[in-house]
């Protein structure tokens, strides 16, 4: 068994990240998703120009400008689809460009009727897909382009009104998809938090240990930092349960559950991944970071009172370059934990994980 002094590992320092421009929406999947709806809502833009121009209308004289607008929202669509943009440049696109068609259709329209109501599409699309400052940047950007239309067209009476008019009536239409997006994406994210945490003990459950031990490991093939995992078992678990109950055996269950959250750095991941059995996945912690982590869960869980005896078993393994797959970490972990047991319990071991190997070396049996 490890001796020596218990010290904390190091604690990881992460930067800051820079937010990305685009939403965490539900439905923003996929980059391919904003260039498809872009392309769609820029052509589906040139059809409905194209329709409007066959009905009767008393005054064709701005029949020629919305055919160039039709034919300039057709090839912005084709610009999108077949040039490939996706993500951030997509939704820029077809949020600017679309800004940029509407306010031209407001200059040439005799007379402009319901023309202003079309900044819907544009503005609306950029809603569900930007985060909320960059909604306010377009929004003004597109009562700017309309102010300048109706500038430009001395002949509108009210202008003054109808430009009150659209801003209130849009604005409140993009303030209100903004609201709806934020708490869809708000009741998404509880959901999946809740699908990936135990209910019990508040830690990752077994699915969401099995995604941040993969994420981890993909991370450490990228920077080369070493990747460790420190499997757990608590010692004659069914024991307690037969003897105090079920309700003493859960309280167990979560006062271990707030010792490895006490004795973990911030950002390690801590999972219960079985019925007694949790798990930790160190990144950057090394051999000697992760069997001192270990020894000093075990140690602390000594000190805890359950009213009967109630000990752990501890087994580890780090991952290096070349680095294992997920399930041959574990299996090396797994095997220096049964090794623990077989050495008495209450104590840590340590696995070696070959290069690509499923086989641990676990400590003395």
């Amino acid at each position: 068994m490890f001796a020596g002094k218990f010290t904390a590992p190091p604690r990881r320092t992460r930067r800051r990240p820079r937010l990305s421009p685009i939403a965490a929406t539900p439905g923003y999947e996929e980059p391919e998703m904003a260039r498809r709806i872009a392309s769609l809502m820029l052509l589906a833009g040139a059809v409905t120009v194209l329709l409007i121009l066959q009905a009767p209308d008393v005054d064709p004289s701005d029949h020629d400008g919305f055919r160039v607008i039709a034919i300039l929202a057709a090839l912005g669509a084709a610009v999108i689809w077949f040039g490939r943009l996706e993500g951030l440049a997509a939704i820029l696109v077809g949020v600017v460009y679309g800004i940029g068609l509407v306010s031209a259709a407001v200059y040439v329209a005799k007379p402009i009727s319901g023309t202003s109501s079309f900044y819907l599409w544009p503005l609306l699309f950029g809603a569900y897909f930007l985060r909320w400052r960059w909604v306010v940047g377009i929004v003004a950007l597109a009562w700017a382009s309309f102010a300048g239309a109706l500038a430009l067209r001395p002949d509108i009476e009210m202008r003054a009104i109808l430009f009150v008019d659209t801003v209130v009536t849009v604005s409140v239409a993009v303030a209100v998809v903004v609201y709806l997006r934020e708490r869809v994406a708000e009741l998404v994210g509880h959901l999946r938090r809740s699908a990936i945490t135990d209910p019990l003990t508040g830690l990752v459950n077994r699915r969401g240990f099995e995604e941040a031990l993969e994420r981890e490991l993909a991370r450490a093939q990228r920077s080369g930092a070493p990747v460790a995992l420190v499997v757990f078992d608590l010692d004659h678990f069914k024991q307690l349960n037969d003897t105090l109950g079920h309700a003493a055996g859960d309280r167990a269950l979560v006062q271990f559950a707030r010792l490895l959250r006490r004795s973990a750095r911030r950002g390690d991941v801590l999972a219960r991944i079985g019925g007694e059995e949790f798990a930790a996945v160190l990144y950057d912690a090394d051999a000697n970071d992760a069997l001192t982590f270990a020894e000093r869960v075990v140690a602390r869980q000594r000190q805890l009172d359950h009213g009967t005896p109630l000990t752990v078993s501890a087994g580890v393994a780090v991952g290096r370059s070349p680095y294992p797959t997920r399930d041959e970490i574990f299996d090396a972990a797994d095997r220096a934990l049964y090794a623990a047991k077989r050495a008495g319990r209450a104590r840590a071991r340590l696995g070696e994980v070959p290069a690509r190997a499923t086989v641990a070396t676990g400590g003395p049996a």
